[in-house]
């Protein structure tokens, strides 16, 4: 069965800076990853349907800004990473996130 990663926009590839990333397990689950900042990244699960954001009770609105990730694949995982802000560099992020194609385990 194949496992999809989903970009946030069309034409994005693995290995091309976009704000936030969606892979997708066989079994339809999904897992999403944004980044608010370098070293701080929100992780969505969704078994089914859309993500939308709810209405916060904590915050008066959603951070808006996004920092952008790079994706890479390789032996079953998928690699999200920061990018560093200012460098215009890929790859030299504070943090990357792993993630098992198979179980979404990150």
């Amino acid at each position: 069965m194949a496992i999809n990663l989903l970009a946030a926009a069309d034409g994005d590839a693995p290995g091309a800076a976009v704000l936030q990333t969606t892979v997708q397990a066989p079994g339809g689950s999904r897992l999403r990853v944004e980044a608010l900042d370098a070293h701080i990244v929100r992780v969505w699960l969704k078994p089914a349907g859309e993500f939308t954001r709810q209405p916060s009770l904590a915050l008066e609105a959603t951070p808006a800004t996004r920092i952008p990730l790079t994706i890479a694949e390789n032996d079953g995982t998928v690699a999200v990473g920061t990018v560093a802000v200012g460098t215009g560099a890929v790859g030299t992020g504070a943090m990357t996130v792993r993630i098992d194609r198979q179980t979404l385990r990150f």
